[in-house]
């Protein structure tokens, strides 16, 4: 949470909608933020230096390294696709 503070501090972004007026919950500093929207994601991963891993990664992920079948996540495919899911993000 405080990396994305600083992030929708520099870009004039919006928050997330759980953050009061004041800014994200307190105890939450190194929280990961969620409830943003792909786009949002993607903007705060430029700004980080990084990126949002693409289809294939999300994959791995969800199937680790033995490759067995996982339960997957069709909201964070749809953003590597393209769509506009909201994210959990930790960077």
């Amino acid at each position: 949470n405080v990396q994305y503070a600083r992030f929708v501090e520099s870009n004039g972004q919006r928050t997330p909608w759980y953050w009061s007026q004041t800014g994200y919950p307190a105890g939450q500093e190194d929280v990961p933020v969620v409830g943003v929207e792909c786009q949002e994601a993607q903007a705060f991963c430029r700004w980080t230096g990084g990126r949002l891993p693409p289809e294939a990664e999300w994959e791995k992920a969800c199937r680790g390294t033995s490759g067995a079948t996982a339960l997957r996540s069709s909201r964070l495919l749809a953003c590597a696709r393209g769509a506009t899911p909201r994210l959990v993000l930790s960077a």
